[in-house]
């Protein structure tokens, strides 16, 4: 037996249906050139950014399309007009305060600065009190106590003679927040920073209307400064959820991302095979048939994520192997692969589980959408049960949050739900396959 790379075959380098996010870091392993497509969307959130002193963009669209890839080549862009960012995002906890996220905030922001000015910039006033509040959150030491996974509020001692008593924490970490920025402007003189702010559903998720008061309390203070251009990505619903006060949505711009078509799919697997080819002499072999792999996006209804990682499952078992082994993956191939992982995945689900969900499937089409009153009335359950049993099927990949409809009243939008790719493909198969 011996370690075997199995994309040696095709001529990669290494599996292409990774899950990965570009970076726009110099010498990042997935560089933020294979980006493809999204055009419209890109230029659009950067004239908001060229055009506002301060701004707040939510990038809301479903699980796995690509929004924090779309926020990595935004973020690519603005550096070359000067602005400061990270090449990485702050993720949002299911656990977040105001003051957390405040912090998160201003973790983010001067450490986009230290990238940026170096040692000399942390050596200004602002940067060395900065640093010192970070580490005491960090280290929970030297005085401080913060507030970060449901430990409490924040209290902080330092050095700085501004900052000690600890219920001061809320009033000083928005003016320290605001004298970085400043900092930025006035004596960088660069034209702002750029937050990125990922998981917003991990918020909403957790408590939907505490997920509305952290970003009502942050509105004023922390969100609205001179040089700040906030990027906030999340699900459709968590955009919902934390603007639901009309303040809040009044200095929100939202930008509803759609799935890539099949088309743009193929380049973005054409790209990733040219970056990734061993032998530049040598052509590369595509993993999979091109009417296979439409297929397969198409039952997985635009989520990418989940289609790379779909091929990623079936190629460990089918790549490299057979009569011809540079030959591509078949819809049969990959269906009798993958129905193995799915069907063995649903077995640890409970038994009423795998009930509910063989019901829906079996009262709709592909691509029909249930709200929860319709699946109280399919399952025969109440709203709490509905709830739960959604949250296990959403979690395991076989359900998917889709759009939200009006209600045709004064109502909020209700919310649908679908049958994820693996649910479709254990119940009705992959499309334009042959049984027979």
């Amino acid at each position: 037996m011996t370690v075997l790379n199995v994309w040696r075959v095709l001529n990669l380098r290494e599996s292409p249906f990774y899950q990965d996010t570009l970076s726009p870091a110099a010498g990042a392993a997935y560089p933020i050139e294979l980006f493809v497509g999204r055009e419209e969307e890109t230029n659009r959130i950067l004239r908001s950014i060229g055009s506002l002193r301060h701004s707040r963009q939510a990038i809301q669209g479903g699980v796995g399309i690509g929004k924090t890839s779309l926020v990595q080549r935004v973020k690519a862009e603005v550096v070359k007009s000067g602005y400061l960012t990270l090449p990485e995002a702050a993720a949002l906890g299911h656990a977040d305060t105001t003051e957390t996220v405040l912090l998160r905030i201003l973790n983010y922001v001067y450490e986009a600065i230290l990238a940026q000015g170096g040692l000399a910039v942390g050596t200004i006033e602002v940067m060395q009190t900065a640093r010192q509040v970070l580490h005491a959150f960090r280290t929970r030491a030297g005085g401080a106590s913060v507030g970060w996974g449901g430990l409490g509020s924040i209290g902080i001692s330092t050095s700085a003679g501004h900052i000690t008593p600890s219920g001061a924490a809320p009033i000083y970490l928005p003016r320290l927040l605001r004298q970085l920025s400043d900092l930025v402007l006035e004596k960088l003189k660069r034209p702002g920073v750029v937050v990125h702010l990922n998981n917003l559903e991990n918020l909403s998720d957790a408590d939907s209307r505490r997920a509305a008061q952290i970003v009502r309390d942050l509105r004023d203070e922390g969100l609205m400064y001179d040089g700040l251009h906030y990027l906030f990505v999340g699900t459709e619903s968590s955009v919902t959820a934390i603007t639901s006060a009309a303040q809040v949505r009044s200095v929100f711009t939202s930008h509803i991302l759609r799935p890539l078509d099949a088309v743009e799919l193929e380049r973005l697997l054409e790209k990733r095979y040219r970056h990734l080819r061993l032998d530049r002499k040598r052509k590369v072999h595509p993993p999979v048939e091109r009417e296979t792999l439409h297929a397969l996006y198409g039952l997985f209804q635009g989520d990418l994520r989940g289609t790379l990682r779909a091929l990623e499952t079936a190629a460990m078992d089918l790549v490299g192997l057979g009569e011809t082994p540079s030959a591509p993956m078949t819809a049969s191939d990959m269906r009798s692969v993958l129905l193995s992982r799915y069907h063995a995945e649903l077995e640890q689900l409970s038994d009423s589980t795998r009930e509910y969900l063989q019901l829906m499937s079996e009262a709709g089409d592909v691509g029909h959408g249930f709200t929860q009153q319709d699946l109280m009335s399919i399952w025969g359950i109440g709203q709490s049960a509905v709830s739960s049993f959604l949250s296990d099927l959403i979690r395991a990949g076989y359900v998917i949050p889709a759009e939200r409809v009006p209600t045709g009243g004064p109502g909020r939008p209700r919310q649908l739900y679908r049958l994820g790719g693996p649910a479709l493909l254990v119940f009705r198969g992959l499309p334009g396959e042959s049984d027979g």
